[in-house]
């Protein structure tokens, strides 16, 4: 017993070295920084919805309707495990028009003199639907990189009751219909010592109902954020500090 308590003892200081080094090693080895944009030149109609920003631990939201965002951009650096940026919104019309437009830039730095790993997790849902005879709503999410010409991601979703329903450039064969996808990629990179990678992630809403009838409308949802992820090694070391103290004050009290 005096052996596995003495062990713990020593090894536990450590481990919590490890993982304060872990955890700052975004900031100190990796520099992050973020901006999500509101277009609000380019966006208008019977919209609503928020962005956010979590810089250090500390989650910032604002919201918007129509052309009216609550504060805009929202900018700082990601420091912290599982910091990161997004948006959502929501849109319904009969016989009215909208349009919803945001940009987010994220820029990635590896100040050190080795190659250095970080990635990121982009969560993401999108919906469109139409009805009426001329009606379309047509919801956009892209996300680039500074290494590849075209996008990375994308999700691009249009229903459309007169001229077909689209996934991408290809018609689904039906019209007006409720088109959905859903789900969370990860992304890798290792950057060289001084190598700057740039992500720009854009949404584009835009949707109509011309005909104006009752029950004719346009609507569109979307949501997406981009996370900084903890590399495995670090999320273990993570874990086993959080075991190893609650084991090693039990034991001194013992």
């Amino acid at each position: 017993m005096y052996i596995v308590k003495h062990w713990i003892s020593r090894i536990a200081p450590a481990v919590a070295a490890t993982v304060l080094v872990l955890n700052l090693s975004v900031a100190h080895a990796i520099q992050i920084n973020a901006t999500t944009t509101f277009d609000d030149a380019f966006s208008f109609g019977p919209t609503n919805g928020s962005f956010s920003l979590t810089s250090g631990g500390t989650l910032t939201t604002a919201t918007y309707s129509g052309s009216t965002a609550s504060a805009n951009p929202l900018a700082g650096p990601l420091t912290d495990n599982f910091d990161g940026t997004g948006f959502d919104g929501t849109a319904s019309a009969n016989s009215d028009v909208f349009q919803i437009g945001f940009d987010t830039v994220v820029s990635v730095f590896n100040d050190e003199a080795v190659v250095k790993e970080v990635k990121f997790r982009l969560d993401y849902s999108n919906m469109v639907n139409a009805d009426g005879p001329d009606a379309y709503a047509d919801s956009s999410l892209e996300l680039f990189d500074s290494l590849n010409v075209n996008p990375i991601f994308f999700s691009d979703l249009k229903s459309d009751t007169l001229f077909g329903d689209q996934n991408g450039v290809n018609l689904t064969g039906g019209f007006g219909d409720v088109l959905m996808e859903s789900g969370a990629v990860i992304f890798t990179y290792l950057l060289n010592p001084s190598e700057t990678v740039d992500l720009t992630m854009s949404w584009t809403l835009e949707g109509e109902d011309v005909s104006g009838l009752a029950g004719d409308l346009a609507e569109a949802s979307l949501s997406a954020n981009l996370t900084v992820v903890p590399l495995p090694g670090a999320l273990l070391f993570m874990v086993s500090g959080m075991l190893l103290f609650p084991l090693q004050r039990l034991l001194r009290k013992k």
